[in-house]
């Protein structure tokens, strides 16, 4: 009465089903639980401000020393965790925003769950073309996404808080100079 594949669609059918449900139970079981990294001791210095000679657009650069725990931010439906720092500034009358340190954290590797940096040097400077960072006040803010193995992408921010960039023009060092045109010739 029935045949071959009528019964191999009620089987691949049924577990394409008890798959589903298991699915939607595992996001049921994580998506409530509000946890947040614990923030141990962060810290910013602005080490620079000078003026690119080709362009014309003013350039900071600094550095952070950063001691989170991100630990308490895994779970059993937790794939990965990319984690970055925004410096938000205003220029011309706008909120500019920039990345100034990424990291990306897998569930596999724990040793990378907590981040113990002195004295990192930010990955991408602060920029303003109308030449006012001088004395400018930043406000730095903490952000991750919490990437399930199934289920919908989490995102989260702490605040870090308010730092002023250096108000004096220096010489930009080598490493600086450097991460303006080319990026993989930094060793961060």
């Amino acid at each position: 009465m029935y045949s071959l594949s009528v019964r191999a669609n009620a089987i691949f059918f049924f577990f394409g089903c008890c798959l589903a449900a298991l699915a939607l139970f595992n996001i049921a079981t994580t998506i409530f639980i509000k946890t947040q990294p614990k923030i141990n001791n962060f810290n910013f210095n602005s080490t620079s401000l000078y003026q690119n000679k080709y362009t014309g657009i003013q350039h900071s650069s600094g550095e952070i020393e950063l001691d989170v725990d991100f630990e308490p931010c895994f779970d059993w439906n937790t794939n990965l965790i990319f984690s970055w720092i925004t410096a938000t500034y205003i220029t011309n009358g706008k909120n500019t925003s920039v990345t100034i340190w990424d990291r990306i954290m897998k569930r596999d590797k724990p040793l990378t769950h907590i981040v113990k940096e002195k004295k990192i040097h930010l990955r991408y400077p602060l920029f303003d073309k109308y030449n006012s960072l001088a004395n400018k006040d930043i406000y730095l803010e903490l952000h991750w996404e919490h990437m399930p193995v199934v289920g919908p992408i989490l995102k989260h921010k702490l605040p870090l808080g308010n730092y002023k960039i250096i108000s004096n023009v220096t010489i930009p060092s080598k490493k600086e100079i450097l991460s303006e045109y080319d990026y993989s010739k930094l060793n961060i």
